[in-house]
């Protein structure tokens, strides 16, 4: 529930609230990969790729950090809208 409201926060551009609701999220005994992903995202989105990678290190192999790494580099340049969408869309394939 608390990842589903983080990245909600994100999908609305408030980013260090999110930041704040799935770290308290990823503390918890059970965190799962999705939660991390999803907390390296809204760290990606704001340019801290130092804990976007040491997050997404936990769980993907490194080509797949640095292909992440790369796709939030692009969703920070696009528009505040396209960048919504284009985060809802990777969200959502994070949860598939």
């Amino acid at each position: 529930m608390r990842t589903n409201f983080g990245f909600s926060l994100a999908l609305s551009g408030q980013y260090q609230e999110a930041i704040d609701v799935l770290l308290e999220a990823a503390r918890l005994v059970g965190a799962g990969p999705r939660t991390r992903q999803n907390l390296a995202l809204v760290y990606g989105l704001m340019g801290d790729e130092t804990n976007a990678r040491a997050l997404l290190s936990t769980d993907l192999d490194s080509a797949s950090v640095e292909n992440n790494l790369i796709v939030y580099r692009a969703l920070r340049s696009l528009p505040d809208i396209d960048r919504r969408r284009a985060v809802f869309d990777v969200g959502n394939a994070t949860q598939n």
